[in-house]
């Protein structure tokens, strides 16, 4: 990846998730954050920014159960 500044980062990794979020649904919500997390893992962003922003999404997209903590990656 790129060396992006942090908002940068930050906005590419929520349009990502973005495009992605609307094939997770219908799955439970940790499986729908593991797999997105790892969506992200994988394209280098760092777990911390990887975690919230996913939460952010499915807290937005109307989950009300987003797992807090670690979590592994499928």
């Amino acid at each position: 990846m790129q060396s992006l500044g942090p908002e940068e980062e930050e906005r590419t990794a929520r349009e990502l998730i973005a495009r992605r979020l609307p094939a997770t649904r219908g799955l439970d919500t940790a499986k729908r954050t593991r797999r997105l997390v790892g969506v992200l893992a994988r394209k280098g962003y760092p777990p911390g920014l990887a975690y919230r922003v996913v939460r952010e999404a499915l807290e937005e997209d109307g989950a009300n159960d987003v797992p807090e903590g670690e979590w592994e990656l499928e």
